[in-house]
């Protein structure tokens, strides 16, 4: 088991830097089945609908949902070569913050757009947490590391 606990880091940056660059690594050691980490808390970002707006403006919550899958896209990005230099393209349909979904138009009726803020909040936060670590004392976040079939326990140590 590996945990991770910092006077200065979040548990967002630690469940972050578990899972985002710790786990991957271990995942390639042959005959390890990591788990994903325990505890730190997840980014969640949610919307929530108001009812009475969606049906003022005619609109059912499927309208909302297919509109933020629509216009929330990252796409792969690719190079272009102009000359003898290459640039970046980058195809992120994302918006570049939190308040930036607010402007995601959900429909357009004879030229009137009703934008996702007019019938919905959207909010940062967390999905609930479900457990809890701590390592001295401090919120923290674990990661597990277990030996698949008949594998042996101390070449995956050992690696």
């Amino acid at each position: 088991q590996l945990g991770l606990s910092s006077p200065r880091l979040s548990e967002q940056d630690l469940n972050d830097t578990a899972l985002n660059f710790l786990r991957p690594q271990l995942v390639t050691i042959p005959g390890a089945a990591v788990p994903y980490p325990y505890g730190g808390k997840s980014r969640l970002i949610s919307v929530d609908l108001d009812t009475r707006a969606l049906l003022a403006k005619g609109l059912t919550p499927l309208d909302v949902v297919n509109a933020v899958n629509a216009q929330n896209l990252i796409l792969p990005t690719g190079t272009a070569k102009i000359g003898p230099k290459e640039y970046t393209v980058n195809m992120n349909g994302s918006p570049t913050t939190v308040a930036g979904l607010n402007d995601i138009p959900v429909r357009t009726v004879n030229g009137a757009t009703t934008y996702l803020r007019e019938v919905a909040h959207v909010r940062d936060g967390f999905s609930p947490q479900t457990n809890i670590v701590r390592e001295n004392g401090r919120r923290g976040v674990l990661i597990s590391i277990l030996k698949t079939g008949s594998a042996s326990t101390l070449s995956i140590v050992n690696t």
